[in-house]
């Protein structure tokens, strides 16, 4: 059962009641469950009640943290067909900083995943950060199982 990825009982109930797509589910516990404030912000997005506290925007934005992080692109449609056959990502970093600083350090190595994309149809630009190193490494694992399931695409490393 898909509700395996939830680690709240109650919440993993309503959200399976919300999302009966189970496609849409995988989607969501891919992009928003792996870390450990996902659960959280998920439950955010989707408006669903809760009663667990969430910190308030300035708090999140003025407090340092370690981040281990990954940059991931691929083609937007059409993956492996000859001219949309290339996935592209960065080797894991580390960094300690705010949410304001990552993001900056983020955004010359998007633009430079976007000028040097080889997809015909354009190039998804991801960010993916975890609280370890451990959880990062099993998440590009994960990335790279989905998006070249069948061993047809490119895979190359992007240097920032």
């Amino acid at each position: 059962m898909i509700q395996y990825y939830l680690v709240n009982s109650r919440h993993s109930q309503t959200l399976s009641k919300t999302v009966k797509d189970e496609s849409k589910f995988s989607y969501l516990c891919d992009k928003y469950f792996k870390s450990t404030s996902a659960l959280q912000n998920a439950i955010s997005t989707l408006g669903i009640p809760s009663d667990n506290p969430v910190a308030s925007k300035k708090e999140k934005d003025t407090a340092a943290k370690t981040y281990y992080y990954f940059f991931f692109s691929r083609p937007i449609v059409d993956q492996g067909s000859p001219q949309n056959h290339v996935i592209k990502h960065t080797e894991i970093g580390t960094i300690t900083c705010t949410p304001d600083e990552l993001s900056k350090m983020a955004s010359p190595i998007f633009a430079k995943l976007q000028n040097e994309c080889e997809n015909e149809a354009g190039c998804t630009g991801d960010l993916n950060t975890y609280d370890s190193l451990q959880l990062a490494e099993a998440a590009l694992k994960r990335w790279l199982d989905r998006w070249n399931k069948d061993g047809k695409l490119s895979v190359k490393i992007l240097r920032p």
